[in-house]
């Protein structure tokens, strides 16, 4: 046996491998079994002879099957030359017998052809598909390799980004750090030397205290960015924060005569996720529209429901935003506020993506902003 293409052949130059295949001498036996008969049985007997010759098909089908096209050729010219004496004995007895013996041996010419191309073909598209089958599996586990990378890579571009964000973080707070550090340090060196009047006093001793409440608030604000990355799992009402968070700011909204309209799904609204994350969002968002209404107005929070997902939409009438600056509010220390650190738009956002959900904002000068949010809903 040997691979010539796709198909299997019987090598004559190769004996150690068909020489110790059971078929092929099984293949030997039966047609040397039924020439036997065939020439040991009288040729009165034309009904045994009809028999053996039908045998013949056996041993040319099962050559076919093992050795394609080879075996069922040679199987067939080794039959047609064992059964051509018997053949021309025949003839001299009966003509037309002998013409029906001679197409029997065409047949199992053609029989042979046909079964091994048959067999051939079968074994050719046999081929084909486990060549198919190991390409789709060799495919299946570069893709597994690759898919094991991505994630790697993924996760080392978060780590990378966290890291990132932090040594950015840190530069900026040394730097916010710094201003009002300056201030008490000068403000402390006034009230040590002694010079000053009680009004003096009083308002050194107020610059203090604004300054020491800046830095509060820059640390603040570097906590709630190194922790956005990081949630825990909470399941509560939305109605009960947005209360929560109306009674956090009524004072600041009474000031600067500000009203909120709060429109919320007639049923209770349940949300699974980092309440703490959820309230900080809401918070951050509100208290820049509060922050953007120097004149007052009215802000307008509406929740709605999309199957498993909540939108929330919050609107103020404040002085808006140029297209210019409206790209640039999720940029990481970008503001246009006086004493604004630029943090808290993109915690905002981060805090947003990082529970599976989306952010966008939409803005005119002199016509307000719009925050548009996103959330699953568990």
């Amino acid at each position: 046996m040997k691979n010539h293409g796709d198909y299997k052949l019987l090598m004559t130059d190769t004996p150690e491998v068909w020489w110790r295949d059971w078929v092929f001498w099984f293949v030997v036996s039966l047609i040397v079994g039924v020439s036997v008969l065939h020439y040991r049985t009288t040729l009165t007997n034309a009904v045994f002879h009809d028999i053996y010759r039908r045998l013949y098909y056996l041993p040319i089908i099962i050559a076919a099957f093992r050795y394609q096209i080879a075996g069922g050729v040679g199987a067939s010219l080794a039959i047609s030359l064992i059964y051509l004496p018997h053949l021309l004995s025949q003839w001299q007895v009966s003509p037309e017998q002998g013409w029906n013996k001679l197409l029997e041996i065409v047949l199992y010419n053609i029989v042979g052809v046909l079964t091994g191309v048959l067999v051939a073909r079968q074994e050719e598209e046999r081929s084909r598909y486990e060549r198919t089958a190991r390409r789709l599996d060799q495919s299946l586990r570069e893709l597994r390799d690759q898919s094991k990378r991505l994630i790697e890579t993924e996760e080392n571009l978060r780590v990378a980004d966290r890291l990132a964000v932090l040594g950015e973080l840190t530069a900026s707070l040394a730097h916010e750090i710094r201003n009002p550090l300056g201030s008490i340090k000068g403000s402390a060196k006034l009230l040590v030397g002694g010079g000053l009047e009680g009004g003096d006093k009083q308002e050194v001793a107020e610059i203090l205290m604004k300054e020491a409440d800046r830095m509060n608030q820059v640390v603040e604000n570097y906590l709630t960015a190194a922790r956005a990355g990081s949630s825990e799992k909470h399941t509560f009402l939305l109605g009960d924060v947005v209360d929560s968070i109306q009674r956090l700011l009524a004072e600041k909204t009474r000031q600067r005569d500000i009203a909120f309209s709060v429109r919320l799904p007639s049923e209770p609204v349940t949300l699974t996720m980092d309440m703490n994350h959820f309230y900080q969002i809401l918070l951050n968002i509100l208290l820049n529209a509060i922050e953007a209404m120097p004149e007052g107005g009215t802000i307008t929070l509406t929740a709605a429901l999309a199957e498993d997902r909540l939108r929330l939409t919050i609107r103020d009438e404040g002085t808006g935003m140029s297209a210019g600056v409206l790209e640039r509010v999720w940029e990481t220390f970008y503001t246009t506020k006086e004493n604004g650190t630029g943090l808290g738009l993109p915690i905002v956002k981060r805090m947003v993506e990082h529970n599976d959900g989306n952010i966008a904002m939409e803005s005119k000068p002199g016509r307000g902003t719009s925050v548009n949010i996103e959330l699953p809903r568990g």
